[in-house]
Parts: C-alpha cells; structure tokens; sequence
C-alpha cells in the first residue's frame, strides 16, 4: 500500500499517468547518464523493472488500488501464496535481533542502575529505560530492516534474488550509509514503543509479584 501510495505523485518517475516530454527511464541509469544529468541539474531516480509474475500477470503496481482487501486480492492475483510470505527470512531475522537487543539492553541498564534489587522499577524509569533500549535497538538492527523492506517490495525478486544479494548491492552501488535509511521515523516508533511495552511490563510484574505473594493456589 505504500508502495501504491507513490504511483499517485504527479512526479511523472513514480507515476503511470502523468505525461511528460522527459523519456521514461526504466532502468537503472548509467553512469554516464548520471553524470550527464547531475551537470545538467537533473535529478536521477531510476525505476525498478517489475518483477515475472509467478501467474502471468504484469507485477507492475497499478494505481487506484487503495482499501487493504483489494491489495490482498491483487497481491494473489499477481504473485500468488508467495507475495504473502514474501521476506520472511529477513523479517524473522529482524523480529529475533530486536527482541535480543531491546531486551538485553533493558536488564543491563536496570541491573546497572540499581544491581542488589529485584524490585520492579517505577513507572518513569521503566519508560525512560525503555526508551533507551529502544533507540539502542533501532541503530543495531536499521540494516536489517531495509534488507526486510527491500524484499518486500513487489519486484524485489527480480532486482536482489535474495537477502544477502540486497544487502551486497545496497553496500556496493548505494553505500553503507543507504543501509541505515529511514531510521529517524523507526526511532520515534520504536523508541516510544519500548518505554510504554517496559512500563506495561513492569506494572505487570508487579501485579503478578503480588498476586503469587497471597498463594491464592495454596489449599485451605
């Protein structure tokens, strides 16, 4: 659906019905024709070719697609049961790496602040610490993320084959510094997300805490 979202930009390279006198670049752009283009003041934003549908069907995205349903039928019609599976290696990668880290980061930082007690930390700084854990978590795992959102789209399979070929051609052609792309937004999501999941977690515990204190499973 974001995906979508762009065909609508009057932007004649993201969308399919603007007309322009400008050739339509379907291809990645020479080098050549970026140099050409830069000294002429021209921006350069290549499209992606779509990928072989698996059904026959061109992959190219069309607009007016917009209610979350009609996606769902157009991704089954275009690319089948795979389109719904489509990057879940790097997608369990990425779940795995961001429980490992928010979670390692969070008792570091409470066994550091506060080593000799099993207590549950107060509300604000449970928060405070799930924010850090957060933001802590974004910069370690970013580059699997864009791997993961790479793979998603829907020529991915065409243009990297697999998740480590997306991550060799994003670190050779774009950079490295392309692998950490979008991260501010992810911060301020993730970053939140953790102190209200830590905060909820804490208030948890010691529900719970009190709860097995009074052995209510104990027979009379």
């Amino acid at each position: 659906m974001i995906e979508r979202s762009m065909l609508g930009r009057k932007d004649p390279l993201f969308s399919t019905t603007a007309k322009s006198s400008t050739p339509k670049i379907t291809t990645t752009a020479s080098r050549e024709q970026v140099q050409h283009n830069t000294a002429q003041g021209k921006p350069v934003r290549p499209i992606r070719p779509p990928a072989p549908s698996a059904k026959g069907v061109s992959q190219e995205l069309k607009p007016g697609i917009e209610s979350f349903s009609a996606n769902v039928r157009d991704m089954y019609n275009t690319r089948g049961v795979r389109a719904f599976v489509q990057g879940f290696s790097p997608t369990l990668l990425r779940q795995v790496s961001n429980s490992v880290v928010r979670f390692t980061t969070y008792n570091f930082l409470k066994q550091a602040i506060n080593p000799n007690s099993n207590e549950p930390l107060s509300s604000y700084l449970s928060f405070a610490l799930g924010i850090t854990a957060g933001a802590v978590e974004v910069v370690a795992t970013q580059p699997i993320d864009v791997i993961k959102t790479r793979m998603q789209s829907s020529n991915a399979r065409s243009l990297y084959r697999s998740s480590m070929m997306c991550s060799y051609k994003i670190f050779t052609e774009e950079g490295p510094t392309k692998l950490w792309t979008g991260m501010t937004p992810r911060f301020i999501k993730v970053s939140f997300s953790g102190g209200i999941v830590f905060t909820v977690y804490e208030i948890t515990n010691k529900l719970v805490s009190h709860a097995m204190s009074e052995n209510p499973f104990a027979p009379e």
